[in-house]
């Protein structure tokens, strides 16, 4: 959750791209093995890069470093990676995401929303090979996707269970037919499990 991705435009619109990897900096952090396979993060103490253990590109041609461990590889140090960049952005981003229910299968039922929800997202930018790109956090794609209000502002966000906002407990009651108390009754099951 906290290895970092790219933003990039695609018709006018920024959308999530592909992981941060060692070889997109200047020097690959020092990685002669595999540089292009290695993610990158942020460390929360002092939010330099970090080049997290454990990523595919140390699973071949090196040895011990596969376990994905919060460890800076270039350091051999312990490393606490930032889950999430609120509260340490530089800039707040709307980022589009594809909405595919507007459309249903014979069981279900399609919802009136746009083909493309776009969702406010914490980025920071990191000078690449390619110039200046903003990235962020896996976790913050991931909750933006799921429309999350996490006090970003923008559209398309919910406040409450209640919201018919794709992905909440009164969105998935109109889309299956299955009472929202019970949808939230089976979350917090999982949850305290």
């Amino acid at each position: 959750m906290p290895v970092l991705v790219t933003l990039e435009e695609r018709d006018g619109r920024m959308v999530p791209g592909r992981y941060v990897r060692a070889s997109d900096l200047d020097g690959a952090l020092d990685q002669a093995n595999n540089p292009e396979w290695k993610t990158l993060g942020f460390d929360a103490a002092d939010e330099s890069l970090v080049l997290p253990t454990g990523s595919i590109g140390f699973r071949w041609g090196e040895s011990g470093k596969w376990n994905i461990e919060e460890r800076d590889a270039r350091a051999g140090q312990a490393a606490m990676l930032t889950l999430t960049l609120a509260g340490r952005y530089d800039a707040m981003v709307p980022v589009a995401f594809p909405y595919f229910g507007g459309t249903a299968p014979a069981a279900f039922h399609a919802t009136e929303h746009d083909d493309v929800l776009e969702r406010h997202v914490p980025v920071r930018y990191v000078q690449t090979l390619a110039g200046r790109v903003a990235v962020a956090t896996v976790f913050d794609l991931m909750a933006a996707n799921y429309g999350i209000d996490r006090g970003f502002g923008g559209g398309n966000v919910a406040v409450g269970y209640d919201d018919n906002t794709p992905y909440t407990p009164a969105w998935a009651e109109a889309v299956t037919g299955v009472p929202r108390a019970q949808i939230i009754a089976v979350a917090r099951q999982f949850a305290e499990n």
